[in-house]
This record gives structure tokens, C-alpha cells and sequence, in this order.
């Protein structure tokens, strides 16, 4: 087969709508990668798994490009739904994500809680602190 159903991370990333931090996560998840130096590649048919069985790791409006998803119903579906969400958090939000989170709620929860995706809360919650790319 071909490489020309493979994709960069860098590509796969400006497609979805999501930062590369949010595709090494979820390679920790599930996603599988294939290295070919200096390249991280995936294949197009792991990328569709991934994202039918993890709807709640990415938003469908923020595609850039769905020619490889539009054949798929699930994809129209979530892109329904997710195209009304708003992006730009209010202080109210963040007001609240804060407090399910002291009141110990887990990320997925407060992800449901507030209809925001989990990477969203995690980068809310973390991302500015780690930006210099270290834990």
C-alpha cells in the first residue's frame, strides 16, 4: 500500500482542528502511529477508529477538511451536533470547571458536565503551564 493513505501528525493536526499535543495524547489512548524518521504517520483507516470511538476527544466543527469523513453517518451526526458549540470559554465557565474539579470530579465528568471536550478542559485546567513542552 501506498503512502498516500498516510498522514503526518503535523497534516492530521491542521485537518482536525487540534494541537499535537492532543494527538500524542491520543496515541497514549489507542491511536496508532507509525514512526518513519522524522515523521509520526498514521494511517487513514486507524484515524476514522479512533475518532468514531472516541467522539468525545474532538469537534467535528473544527475540521478543516472532512473528505475523509463526510461518507461516514457518524461523522455527519457529530458534525450536527458540534457545529453550534461555542469555542472561547467566559470566566463563568472557567469559574465552573475549577469547581467540579476541587469538588473531584474527573475530567471526562466535568468534559460531560459542560459539553466541552476533555482535551478542552485539560488544556484549560493545565495547558498554560506546560507550554515550554515539559511535564
Amino acid at each position: 500500500m501506498a503512502n498516500t493513505d498516510m498522514l503526518t501528525r503535523n497534516t492530521l493536526s491542521r485537518i482536525l482542528g487540534v494541537e499535537n499535543r492532543t494527538i500524542q495524547y491520543w496515541e497514549r489512548k489507542g491511536l496508532k502511529s507509525v514512526r518513519k524518521n522524522p515523521y509520526v504517520m498514521y494511517r487513514q483507516q486507524d484515524i476514522i477508529k479512533y475518532m468514531e470511538e472516541h467522539p468525545e476527544d474532538w469537534n467535528a466543527a473544527r475540521v478543516t477538511d472532512d473528505t475523509l469523513f463526510m461518507q461516514y453517518p457518524w461523522f455527519k451526526e457529530k458534525r450536527k451536533n458540534d457545529i453550534s458549540h461555542k469555542y472561547n470559554w467566559t470566566q463563568a465557565e472557567v469559574s465552573r470547571m475549577k469547581m467540579l474539579r476541587k469538588q473531584g470530579f474527573t475530567i471526562r465528568e466535568i468534559a460531560e458536565k459542560m459539553d466541552r471536550s476533555e482535551s478542552s478542559i485539560k488544556y484549560k485546567l493545565y495547558g498554560r503551564e506546560k507550554s515550554d513542552g515539559r511535564s
